[in-house]
């Protein structure tokens, strides 16, 4: 990685080939405009992030693939380049992440109005998929709603954006500051006030906006982050090793929804209690 990493910096003409050719490999490309959006600002990463859209864009015109998954990449990349944007902008995670959040539901909203006819289609074809679950195993498995079938993209949306921004941080730490973003990554926290957003949206979409309440369950992936990050300091501190961390992966994959719950309540104690401070005050 750090080879990669370092190639991608020598040059506009290495960064825009990586970009260009990496959509092969799962978050090359996402990875490499967010490295040249933090280390060379906006605009450059820009000029990369319209090469890594190139081929997307042709694979959208002539390619056979669902169009509305080929925009989705699309939309990954450009939402790359904002929050990397905003991260070397403001320097600190938690803002980062709510901006985050935001711009990828921005970004969802309007290709849901602009390519309205490529999402039908898409869910014109997991309806079809659903039907023959349910012939093959005699259970009637239903049809996917419309709403959660957007949540659920825009979760996806998320989550990429998400690691390739933790892996365009990663390739500018081992190149400008080894081992920095290590402690970056783990001193994540978020402050009372991002809590009380994230609370209150929470609330307020099942008391009075319950129609939206799936939507609402996105702004926890601020205080998903922060419980993460809590819990590698804690390994880390208490030199556990790797197999804890492999395991919780392994269990979000397969637990998703109590893993994700263990994880947004450590990042709300966290808030609260600062874990890190009170452990290193009683050591």
């Amino acid at each position: 990685m750090f080879w990669l990493a370092s190639f991608i910096m020598r040059g506009r003409m290495q960064a825009c080939a990586i970009a260009a050719l990496g959509n092969a490999v799962p978050l090359i490309t996402p990875a490499t405009i967010g490295l040249v959006a933090l280390r060379k600002g906006f605009s450059e990463g820009g000029l990369i992030c319209l090469w890594g859209l190139l081929p997307v864009f042709l694979t959208y015109f002539y390619s056979d693939s669902n169009q509305f998954l080929v925009l989705l990449t699309a939309c990954n990349f450009l939402n790359i380049l904002l929050v990397c944007g905003i991260l070397r902008h403001r320097g600190d995670w938690e803002i980062t992440l709510v901006c985050l959040v935001v711009t990828s539901i921005i970004l969802m909203g309007s290709m849901l109005m602009i390519f309205q006819q490529d999402f039908v289609l898409l869910v014109q074809r997991l309806s079809e998929v659903f039907e023959e679950v349910s012939r093959q195993t005699n259970v009637d498995v239903g049809n996917p709603e419309k709403s959660l079938i957007a949540v659920f993209t825009t979760w996806t949306i998320v989550l990429n954006t998400f690691l390739g921004v933790v892996i365009a941080r990663w390739w500018q730490s081992i190149i400008f500051n080894p081992g920095g973003f290590k402690e970056e990554f783990q001193g994540i926290r978020l402050n009372r006030q991002i809590l009380v957003l994230i609370l209150s949206i929470l609330i307020l979409s099942s008391a009075l906006f319950n129609q939206y309440s799936d939507w609402a369950q996105l702004s926890i992936f601020p205080l998903l982050v922060s419980g993460l990050s809590l819990f590698h300091w804690l390994v880390n501190e208490k030199k556990l090793g790797k197999v804890p961390i492999i395991l919780t992966y392994l269990f979000m994959v397969l637990f998703t929804p109590f893993i994700i719950f263990i994880l947004a309540f450590l990042g709300t104690v966290d808030c609260f209690y600062n874990v890190r401070q009170r452990l290193r005050v009683k050591v």
